[in-house]
Protein backbone atom coordinates (compact mmCIF):
# COMPACT_ATOMS: atom_id res chain seq x y z
CA UNK A 1 0.00 0.00 0.00
CA UNK A 2 1.19 3.48 -0.90
CA UNK A 3 0.53 4.88 2.58
CA UNK A 4 3.36 2.71 3.94
CA UNK A 5 5.83 4.78 1.91
CA UNK A 6 5.21 7.87 4.05
CA UNK A 7 8.74 7.90 5.52
CA UNK A 8 10.65 6.32 2.61
CA UNK A 9 12.65 8.64 0.36
CA UNK A 10 12.54 7.43 -3.24
CA UNK A 11 13.21 8.74 -6.70
CA UNK A 12 11.35 7.88 -9.89
CA UNK A 13 12.66 8.77 -13.32
CA UNK A 14 10.85 7.98 -16.56
CA UNK A 15 11.04 8.85 -20.23
CA UNK A 16 7.81 10.39 -21.53
CA UNK A 17 8.03 8.12 -24.61
CA UNK A 18 8.52 4.93 -22.55
CA UNK A 19 5.40 3.22 -23.90
CA UNK A 20 6.71 0.32 -26.01
CA UNK A 21 5.10 -3.00 -25.06
CA UNK A 22 3.92 -1.68 -21.69
CA UNK A 23 2.59 1.85 -21.11
CA UNK A 24 5.27 2.54 -18.49
CA UNK A 25 5.04 6.31 -18.66
CA UNK A 26 1.24 6.32 -18.21
CA UNK A 27 1.42 3.80 -15.35
CA UNK A 28 4.27 5.65 -13.67
CA UNK A 29 2.50 8.99 -13.96
CA UNK A 30 -0.65 7.54 -12.38
CA UNK A 31 1.44 6.06 -9.53
CA UNK A 32 3.32 9.32 -8.93
CA UNK A 33 0.09 11.34 -8.98
CA UNK A 34 -1.36 9.03 -6.29
CA UNK A 35 1.75 9.48 -4.10
CA UNK A 36 1.74 13.26 -4.60
CA UNK A 37 -1.92 13.35 -3.59
CA UNK A 38 -1.01 11.56 -0.35
CA UNK A 39 1.85 14.01 0.23
CA UNK A 40 -0.47 17.00 -0.28
CA UNK A 41 -2.75 15.58 2.43
CA UNK A 42 0.18 14.81 4.76
CA UNK A 43 2.89 17.49 4.43
CA UNK A 44 6.16 16.21 5.80
CA UNK A 45 5.52 12.77 4.39
CA UNK A 46 6.29 11.02 1.11
CA UNK A 47 9.74 12.42 0.27
CA UNK A 48 9.49 11.52 -3.42
CA UNK A 49 11.50 13.00 -6.25
CA UNK A 50 9.96 12.65 -9.72
CA UNK A 51 11.80 13.45 -12.94
CA UNK A 52 10.51 13.15 -16.46
CA UNK A 53 12.83 12.90 -19.47
CA UNK A 54 10.92 14.50 -22.38
CA UNK A 55 10.90 12.47 -25.58
CA UNK A 56 13.02 9.67 -24.11
CA UNK A 57 12.03 6.01 -24.19
CA UNK A 58 13.15 3.26 -21.83
CA UNK A 59 16.83 4.27 -21.97
CA UNK A 60 17.30 7.43 -19.93
CA UNK A 61 20.26 9.07 -18.24
CA UNK A 62 19.63 8.46 -14.55
CA UNK A 63 23.24 8.91 -13.47
CA UNK A 64 22.07 11.53 -10.96
CA UNK A 65 20.20 8.84 -8.98
CA UNK A 66 23.13 7.49 -6.87
CA UNK A 67 24.08 10.97 -5.55
CA UNK A 68 20.40 11.64 -4.77
CA UNK A 69 20.13 8.36 -2.88
CA UNK A 70 23.37 9.09 -0.98
CA UNK A 71 21.78 12.28 0.44
CA UNK A 72 18.83 10.36 1.89
CA UNK A 73 19.15 8.12 4.92
CA UNK A 74 16.44 5.92 6.39
CA UNK A 75 15.02 7.09 9.68
CA UNK A 76 14.02 3.86 11.46
CA UNK A 77 12.06 5.72 14.14
CA UNK A 78 10.03 8.38 12.41
CA UNK A 79 7.74 10.15 14.86
CA UNK A 80 4.76 9.56 12.57
CA UNK A 81 4.01 6.17 11.04
CA UNK A 82 1.18 5.17 8.72
CA UNK A 83 0.67 1.42 8.26
CA UNK A 84 -1.81 -0.28 5.99
CA UNK A 85 -2.11 -4.05 5.71
CA UNK A 86 -3.84 -5.29 2.60
CA UNK A 87 -5.11 -8.84 2.08
CA UNK A 88 -2.10 -9.86 -0.04
CA UNK A 89 0.43 -8.71 2.58
CA UNK A 90 -1.58 -10.38 5.31
CA UNK A 91 -1.78 -13.66 3.34
CA UNK A 92 2.02 -13.67 3.01
CA UNK A 93 2.37 -12.98 6.72
CA UNK A 94 0.01 -15.81 7.63
CA UNK A 95 2.30 -18.28 5.83
CA UNK A 96 5.13 -17.36 8.20
CA UNK A 97 2.95 -17.52 11.32
CA UNK A 98 4.67 -14.42 12.70
CA UNK A 99 3.22 -11.20 13.98
CA UNK A 100 3.10 -8.32 11.52
CA UNK A 101 5.60 -5.57 12.14
CA UNK A 102 6.03 -2.12 10.66
CA UNK A 103 8.56 0.38 12.02
CA UNK A 104 7.77 0.62 15.76
CA UNK A 105 4.36 -1.06 15.52
CA UNK A 106 3.51 -4.75 15.89
CA UNK A 107 0.18 -6.54 15.42
CA UNK A 108 -0.14 -10.12 16.64
CA UNK A 109 -3.42 -10.59 14.78
CA UNK A 110 -3.46 -8.14 11.89
CA UNK A 111 -6.54 -7.98 9.73
CA UNK A 112 -7.00 -7.36 6.04
CA UNK A 113 -7.41 -3.69 5.23
CA UNK A 114 -6.25 -2.46 8.64
CA UNK A 115 -4.91 1.07 8.87
CA UNK A 116 -2.94 2.51 11.76
CA UNK A 117 -1.57 6.02 12.14
CA UNK A 118 0.69 6.54 15.15
CA UNK A 119 2.32 9.80 16.14
CA UNK A 120 4.75 10.59 18.97
CA UNK A 121 4.46 14.15 20.32
CA UNK A 122 6.56 14.75 23.40
CA UNK A 123 5.75 11.82 25.69
CA UNK A 124 2.33 11.25 24.16
CA UNK A 125 1.55 8.69 21.48
CA UNK A 126 -1.60 9.27 19.43
CA UNK A 127 -3.00 6.17 17.73
CA UNK A 128 -5.78 6.03 15.16
CA UNK A 129 -6.61 2.46 14.16
CA UNK A 130 -9.15 1.08 11.74
CA UNK A 131 -9.94 -2.62 11.82
CA UNK A 132 -7.50 -3.50 14.60
CA UNK A 133 -8.23 -4.08 18.28
CA UNK A 134 -4.77 -5.00 19.57
CA UNK A 135 -1.51 -3.25 18.80
CA UNK A 136 1.91 -3.26 20.41
CA UNK A 137 4.12 -0.19 20.48
CA UNK A 138 7.87 -0.83 20.35
CA UNK A 139 9.47 2.12 22.11
CA UNK A 140 12.81 3.52 23.17
CA UNK A 141 14.41 6.84 23.99
CA UNK A 142 14.71 7.83 20.34
CA UNK A 143 10.92 8.26 20.34
CA UNK A 144 10.03 9.15 23.94
CA UNK A 145 11.69 9.86 27.27
CA UNK A 146 11.11 6.52 28.99
CA UNK A 147 12.28 7.96 32.31
CA UNK A 148 8.96 9.84 32.38
CA UNK A 149 5.35 8.61 32.15
CA UNK A 150 4.08 7.85 28.67
CA UNK A 151 0.53 8.72 27.65
CA UNK A 152 -1.28 6.90 24.83
CA UNK A 153 -4.45 8.25 23.23
CA UNK A 154 -6.68 6.24 20.91
CA UNK A 155 -8.60 9.01 19.25
CA UNK A 156 -9.55 11.25 22.18
CA UNK A 157 -9.64 8.37 24.70
CA UNK A 158 -6.66 7.83 27.01
CA UNK A 159 -5.83 4.11 27.00
CA UNK A 160 -2.53 4.20 28.89
CA UNK A 161 -0.63 6.47 31.22
CA UNK A 162 2.44 5.41 33.14
CA UNK A 163 6.05 4.35 32.97
CA UNK A 164 7.03 1.85 30.28
CA UNK A 165 9.97 -0.19 31.55
CA UNK A 166 13.02 -0.89 29.45
CA UNK A 167 13.76 -4.62 29.40
CA UNK A 168 16.46 -6.79 27.93
CA UNK A 169 13.70 -9.12 26.70
CA UNK A 170 12.09 -6.36 24.61
CA UNK A 171 15.46 -5.46 23.14
CA UNK A 172 16.33 -9.05 22.27
CA UNK A 173 12.88 -9.92 20.89
CA UNK A 174 12.73 -6.89 18.61
CA UNK A 175 16.31 -7.45 17.42
CA UNK A 176 15.58 -11.09 16.57
CA UNK A 177 12.44 -10.07 14.67
CA UNK A 178 14.31 -7.99 12.13
CA UNK A 179 18.01 -8.62 12.71
CA UNK A 180 18.54 -4.87 12.43
CA UNK A 181 20.02 -3.08 15.47
CA UNK A 182 18.29 0.17 14.40
CA UNK A 183 14.93 -1.62 14.63
CA UNK A 184 15.59 -2.99 18.11
CA UNK A 185 13.55 -1.38 20.88
CA UNK A 186 14.07 -1.47 24.64
CA UNK A 187 10.40 -1.26 25.68
CA UNK A 188 7.19 -2.98 24.62
CA UNK A 189 3.70 -1.62 25.28
CA UNK A 190 0.70 -3.83 24.32
CA UNK A 191 -2.49 -1.84 23.74
CA UNK A 192 -6.15 -2.77 23.71
CA UNK A 193 -7.80 -0.57 21.09
CA UNK A 194 -11.23 -2.16 21.25
CA UNK A 195 -14.05 0.34 21.75
CA UNK A 196 -15.25 0.86 25.32
CA UNK A 197 -18.81 -0.21 26.12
Amino acid sequence: PLANLRNTPFIIQIGTADMEGVPRYTMTKRYVDAVLKLRAADPGGFPIEYREHPGKGHQIDDSDTPPWLARHVRNPVSAKVVWEMDSLSNARRRKTGRAARFAWLRAEDPVDDQRVTALCEGNTVRVEAEGLERLTLLLDDRLLNLDKPVRVLAGSREIFQGLVPRTVGSLVDSLLERGDPELAFSATLPLDLSPQE
